[in-house]
C-alpha cells in the first residue's frame, strides 16, 4: 500500500503536486498492515485542481469512479479528500518522508496521525446522537449518523 501512495505521490510532484498520505491509510501503513483499509487518502497542498489530479490519475490508468480513483491492478482506490493539509485545527509540523522502491512517501507523523483519527471520531459524535446513561432503552433511528 506504500508502494503505491509512494508512487502515485512521485507521478503527482512531476507537476508540482504535493500531497500527504493521511487518514486510515497512513494509520494501515504505520502499523505494517495491522489495520487494513481498501481506500488512500492523498490530500493536495496547495492549489491543485480536481482537473490537474485528475490529468494525472488518468495518465497513470486509473479510472474516476465518484470521488475516488480506481485501477485494474490494485484492489486499493484513491481519494483526494479536499484540503489543506490539517489535523484538527492546527497544520502538522512534521512530514515525514519515506523512501520506497517506488518513489517517496509523504506522510502524518505517527502523533498526528493518532490526532488525526481521534479529530475524526469526535466529528462523527458531534453529528451523532449519543444516548446518555439511564434514558432508557434505545432505538435504532437514534443510533444512526449521517
Amino acid at each position: 500500500m506504500g508502494e503505491l501512495a509512494a508512487f502515485v505521490q512521485s507521478e503527482l510532484r512531476q507537476v508540482e503536486i504535493e500531497t500527504t498520505l493521511s487518514g486510515g491509510s497512513c494509520v494501515t501503513f504505520g502499523a505494517g498492515n495491522d489495520y487494513p483499509t481498501d481506500d488512500l487518502d492523498l490530500i493536495a497542498d496547495g492549489l491543485q485542481t480536481r482537473k490537474q489530479i485528475r490529468a494525472v490519475m488518468i495518465r497513470l490508468g486509473f479510472r474516476e469512479e465518484r470521488h475516488y480513483f480506481v485501477h485494474a491492478g490494485t484492489h486499493w482506490f484513491i481519494a483526494f479528500p479536499a484540503g489543506p493539509l490539517a489535523v484538527g485545527e492546527e497544520r502538522p509540523k512534521d512530514l515525514p518522508c519515506i523512501v520506497l522502491p517506488t518513489g517517496t512517501l509523504r506522510l502524518l507523523s505517527p502523533t498526528d496521525c493518532v490526532k488525526d483519527r481521534l479529530a475524526g471520531w469526535l466529528a462523527v459524535l458531534r453529528r451523532c446522537p449519543v444516548p446518555r446513561a439511564g434514558t432508557g432503552r434505545r432505538s435504532q433511528e437514534s443510533h444512526r449518523c449521517a
